[in-house]
């Protein structure tokens, strides 16, 4: 999956890219609708990399029932680049134990 334009991966709508998925086969709307274990997305490229126009973001694994078309458009929609790199995202703001949660430093 190409998105045609570079810069830096600023953003990725996480809930575009798990429609996509939905729209390949891979999920389901319905309790009891079956879901395709052989459809599909593997992210290539992720926040702060840099994405050039002939550099795919992403690998997507459909079959002949697949909405493809949809999945590559939430796909598309979902990367939000800049051209300056963003900075690096802070994975954990703090943890629980047993004597309750502890926040991490803000550095």
């Amino acid at each position: 999956m190409y998105l045609g334009k570079e810069g830096y991966v600023q953003a990725i709508d996480t809930e575009a890219i798990g429609m996509s998925s939905l729209y390949l086969g891979g999920g389901r709307t319905k309790k009891g609708e079956a879901i395709n274990p052989e459809v599909g997305i593997q992210i290539l490229k992720k926040h702060g990399d840099y994405v050039k126009c002939d550099e795919a973001v992403a690998y997507i694994f459909a079959d002949a029932g697949s909405n493809t078309e949809r999945a590559m458009e939430a796909i598309s929609t979902a990367y939000v680049l800049s051209e300056t790199k963003p900075a690096l995202l802070k994975h954990f703001y703090g943890y629980y134990d047993e004597d309750g949660y502890h926040e991490l430093s803000k550095n």
